[in-house]
């Protein structure tokens, strides 16, 4: 009998996708494979399944905790969902990559892990959007404390974009929103001064202003409007997050039984 022991030390590296933060995903793949060196690519490597079934026989009771901070849910409705692990044919005839020339074959186990959302979406969506309506509150002073109000509430909006992740790139969902809602506001009650200010010139004329008793139902329309083009914006948000999503699985769907294709995979991961 011959008896092995291999030592593998590994670095873990999360890859997550923020473009549509609050809506994120991380991946967590493990690769195995070999290069080709002693012979190795004579070896398939392949999971370990259950009897009788493509089903990988692997222990995931470390991510099915509801304690855990990487939470893949129920181990039984994990695989194929949240847990995707099997053998992919790697093709390095032609390109190498540093290896040796020849067919090779890895075993790649990737976990879908999905931030919590309830407080990211009360944070960054659901009170900017409540603020949105509170110059109603001012809309029958002054023009001083009307724009006073707006100024802050931009303000406290604009704090907002300093609390959401670090990306060296892009920009993210509710950054998009934030910017447009705190335009939105800056332009509505620029628009609503400035016809203030035209009624106390026609006023001092001594004509009736029209708009005065229309203001408050004029500004409650143009903020109903833009609630509903928020809720548009993040629906469509949400359903492209799970097209990606989606697209990511479909890239680590089985060719046949559990052995997959490595050149989409790894444009992803």
């Amino acid at each position: 009998s011959v008896y092995e022991r291999v030592e593998l030390f590994t670095e873990l590296t999360m890859v997550t996708y923020l473009r549509y933060f609050p809506f994120e995903l991380s991946l967590l793949p493990l690769k195995i494979g070999t290069d080709g060196t002693a012979r190795t690519g004579l070896v398939n490597l392949k999971p370990q399944t259950k009897p009788g079934s493509d089903v990988p026989d692997v222990d995931y009771g470390v991510f099915a905790r509801s304690t855990s901070d990487l939470y893949i849910g129920e181990v039984d409705t994990a695989l194929e969902n949240t847990v995707i692990c099997r053998m992919l044919v790697r093709d390095l005839s032609q390109n190498t990559l540093g290896n040796l020339a020849g067919i090779y074959t890895r075993i790649y186990c990737v976990f879908f892990f999905q931030a919590p959302i309830g407080t990211n979406i009360f944070k960054y969506i659901i009170l900017p959007t409540v603020l949105l309506h509170m110059p109603l509150l001012a809309a029958d002073h002054n023009r001083e404390t009307l724009l006073s109000t707006v100024l802050a509430i931009s303000l406290s909006n604009i704090a907002l974009l300093f609390t959401t992740p670090a990306q060296k790139r892009g920009v993210f969902t509710v950054e998009i929103l934030i910017i447009c809602q705190v335009v939105y506001e800056l332009l509505l009650v620029l628009a609503v001064c400035s016809i203030r200010s035209t009624e106390e010139e026609i006023e001092a004329e001594g004509i009736e202003p029209i708009f005065g008793s229309l203001q408050f139902s004029t500004m409650s329309i143009c903020n109903v409007l833009a609630t509903l083009a928020t809720l548009g914006f993040v629906a469509f948000e949400y359903y492209k997050f799970n097209c990606l999503v989606a697209t990511i699985k479909h890239k680590l769907k089985p060719l046949h039984g559990q052995v997959g294709s490595f050149n989409e995979i790894d444009q992803e991961i």
